[in-house]
């Protein structure tokens, strides 16, 4: 029968603690957007998929009525 061996796989407190310091570490080198620029940016995509969500509406509707029209069906 084969030794088993020890890889550390299992849960180890002083890993554990020493990587949520090097996230809180991190998350302090981060520059956070000001209160103004995450409302421009979040206005921008509302604004954007507003857009998107238009123009794939309006082809869906072009090629709807194209193949409605094409195979003669009345929908």
């Amino acid at each position: 029968m084969a030794e088993q061996t020890n890889n550390n796989q299992g849960f180890n407190m002083a890993t554990s603690l020493r990587f949520w310091r090097d996230v809180r570490s991190e998350l302090n080198r981060v520059t956070w957007p000001s209160m103004p620029d995450t409302r421009r940016m979040t206005l921008m995509v509302f604004v954007l998929v507003t857009i998107i969500g238009l123009f794939l509406l309006s082809v869906d509707l072009l090629i709807g009525a194209g193949l409605s029209w094409l195979l003669g069906l009345n929908l």
